[in-house]
């Protein structure tokens, strides 16, 4: 789905010529497992009850940024750089959907591939 969603928006930026860009995480629960995607900063969160009658918080994703460890690592590798905390100089995000603009300057830099994470 992101990776259709990728290629409706390198359409819609040819025709228009607008830069912009975006985050995504998704989420699917099926039989008990929840399977989620993020590309970029954004992140999920599981609210559950708790044993002790409160409420619980679990971190489904991590978000990509370009000043994480292994992101950074990624960009650079890549032969791109990360300025002032962003990737290019430019984003926050070290993974986007759009921002074509940005990924012209090196394609292996910001990328829209997500990470994708079960959880039983």
């Amino acid at each position: 789905a992101l990776a259709h969603t990728e290629d409706d928006l390198r359409r819609y930026h040819a025709k228009s010529g607008d830069p912009s860009g975006s985050c995504a995480t998704v989420a699917l629960v099926r039989g008990g497992v929840v399977w989620v995607a993020n590309v970029g900063d954004s992140r999920a969160v599981l609210i559950s009850d708790a044993a002790d009658g409160g409420i619980a918080c679990t971190q489904l994703s991590v978000e990509h940024r370009a000043t994480a460890g292994g992101e950074r690592t990624r960009i650079e590798r890549a032969g791109g750089v990360v300025v002032d905390g962003r990737a290019m100089g430019n984003l926050i995000p070290s993974r986007t959907l759009g921002d074509f603009g940005v990924k012209a300057k090196n394609p292996e830099a910001v990328i829209m591939d997500p990470d994708i994470v079960r959880h039983d």
